[in-house]
């Protein structure tokens, strides 16, 4: 074996991470107390311009030399999701709060005794098709009258159908013109 082969070598590297896991869940600890934490955490994000990714929000909060405990509470928001706005980011904390879904979760009780209001006809909405996407649809040509399933279907017969009738109209002028 040659002693300078590269690849019967075993290295390794010692990886250290970049968020500190027990900030973060002292963060996360002290948004479920204290309801204020939050609201100062989000403040923080004026100036900030909107949809951001997470990594967007952290940079912007490092830029801003944001409390280490913001930071560490933003630490928790997942880096690819794109927030949309101060509330959506609100929300994602509070998603994150374990005594904020305790409120906001449906109980057993009012789940078996469910007292939901009746649909007033009148307030149906009209801005979508009664018809469901999956349905088929016919197109039809203009020129012939056949149907198709799919546009473009349509689009290649009325292609054929165009150029069939030009190269008609062009026979029928030539001949036209040697009659002449």
């Amino acid at each position: 074996m040659d002693s300078n082969d590269s690849s019967n070598k075993i290295e390794s590297d010692r990886h250290i991470p970049t968020i500190d896991s027990d900030s973060v869940n002292r963060a996360v600890e002290r948004s479920s107390r204290d309801k204020n934490f939050i609201s100062n955490a989000v403040q923080q994000l004026r100036g900030l311009k909107f949809p951001a990714y997470g990594s967007q929000i952290i940079d912007y909060l490092r830029k801003n030399s944001a409390d280490d405990e913001v930071l560490a509470l933003y630490l928790c928001l997942n880096d690819t999701m794109l927030y949309r706005d101060q509330y959506h980011v609100t929300k994602a904390f509070e998603q994150n709060n374990p005594s904020t879904k305790q409120e906001n979760q449906i109980t057993d009780q009012t789940r078996t005794n469910l007292d939901v209001p009746k649909v007033n006809p009148v307030h149906m909405r009209k801005d979508y098709p009664e018809v469901p996407a999956t349905a088929t649809k016919d197109y039809t040509c203009d020129l012939c009258g056949k149907t198709y399933q799919t546009p473009d279907d349509l689009v290649h017969h009325q292609e054929f159908e165009s150029k069939g009738r030009s190269n008609s109209r062009n026979a029928k002028s030539e001949n036209l013109s040697l009659d002449k």
